[in-house]
C-alpha cells in the first residue's frame, strides 16, 4: 500500500503486506489506514509511523473494509460470507528501541510505561503522548526485567549481567 500527499504528489508511506491487498479505508482524522487482504486479515496501521496497530482475522480473504464515522469502530467483509463490526483498542505504537524489548510494565499511577531490553536501558514513556520522559542506564548487558514499587518511588531492573539495579524515580539515579 502506498500513501501519497495529494497536494504535492510526494510519497509519504509504504505499508508492506504478506498478501494481496483488496480493500482499504482511512479513518475520519486520517491518522490510520485499515487494509483488507487475501491472508484473511484486516489490519489497522498508524499513518505517522507506518506500524501495524492491530489485526482482525476472518475465515476467508478480507474483501472489504471501512472505518465507521466514530473513529473507533470498523467494519470488515470477507469471502467467508461475514461482515463484522470491530472495535479498535490499540491507541498507539511507540518505537521504543532499535533492539528487542524483553520487559514492559505500566506504572502504578498508570501515567508511564517502562520498557527494558537488549539496549541495556530502562526507558520511561508518557502513556498519554508516547513521548520518552527518561532513560535509566548503567546496565552492562541486556535487561530482561523491570518493575516499579507501588508508590512509584523506586524502579528495579535486572538482566544478563547478573545485577539488579535500583533507581530512584524522582531523579533517575
Amino acid at each position: 500500500v502506498k500513501v501519497w500527499n495529494l497536494a504535492d504528489g510526494k510519497e509519504l508511506l509504504t505499508l508492506n503486506h504478506p498478501a494481496v491487498v483488496s480493500s482499504l479505508s482511512f479513518n475520519v482524522d486520517k491518522t490510520r489506514i485499515l487494509t483488507g487482504a487475501a491472508d484473511n486479515l484486516a489490519r489497522v496501521w498508524d499513518v505517522a509511523t507506518g506500524k501495524e496497530l492491530q489485526a482482525f482475522a476472518h475465515a476467508g480473504p478480507v474483501t472489504g473494509v471501512v472505518y465507521h464515522g466514530n473513529n473507533t469502530n470498523l467494519v470488515t467483509a470477507s469471502a467467508d460470507k461475514t461482515a463484522v463490526v470491530q472495535t479498535v483498542s490499540a491507541v498507539r505504537v511507540v518505537a521504543a528501541s532499535e533492539l528487542p524489548l524483553r520487559s514492559v510494565m505500566v506504572s502504578p499511577l498508570q501515567t508511564q510505561i517502562l520498557t527494558a531490553g537488549d539496549d541495556k536501558n530502562v526507558v520511561l514513556w508518557n502513556i498519554t503522548t508516547g513521548a520518552k520522559e527518561r532513560t535509566l542506564d548503567g546496565a552492562t548487558g541486556p535487561l530482561s526485567a523491570v518493575t516499579m514499587t507501588k508508590n512509584g518511588a523506586l524502579i528495579a531492573a535486572a538482566g544478563a549481567d547478573g545485577t539488579v539495579r535500583i533507581y530512584t524515580n524522582a531523579d533517575g539515579k
